[in-house]
């Protein structure tokens, strides 16, 4: 059974050793949020429709064992809706912490 738990915070503070989850733009375009940390850290230079990040979701890491901390990746400029990525997540049946602004 997955467990979504949402916690007020930044997801660069999550516990040591944490995996952090996030959707990357495929064609390089790191302009906001926290991709430009993740850009800083981790430049990737690819860019999917909706379909191909939510079915890249399904496939990648987010389904490996490990704490997984994350913020509500694949939204903002990418434009998935949130609730479409929770529905993949839960699918995957992952115990994951999404740690939001507010």
């Amino acid at each position: 059974m997955a467990t979504i738990s949402y916690v007020k915070g930044d997801v660069f503070s999550a516990p040591p050793g944490s995996i952090l989850v996030h959707a990357y733009n495929t064609q390089g375009a790191w302009g906001c949020g926290t991709t430009l940390t993740f850009r800083d850290k981790y430049p990737t230079q690819k860019r999917d429709s909706p379909d191909q990040i939510l079915a890249a979701t399904k496939n990648g890491r987010a389904g490996s064992p490990g704490q997984k901390s994350c913020n509500r990746f694949n939204s903002g400029k990418i434009a998935v809706p949130w609730a479409d990525t929770e529905a993949v997540l839960k699918d995957l049946n992952v115990t994951m912490t999404i740690y939001t602004a507010h």
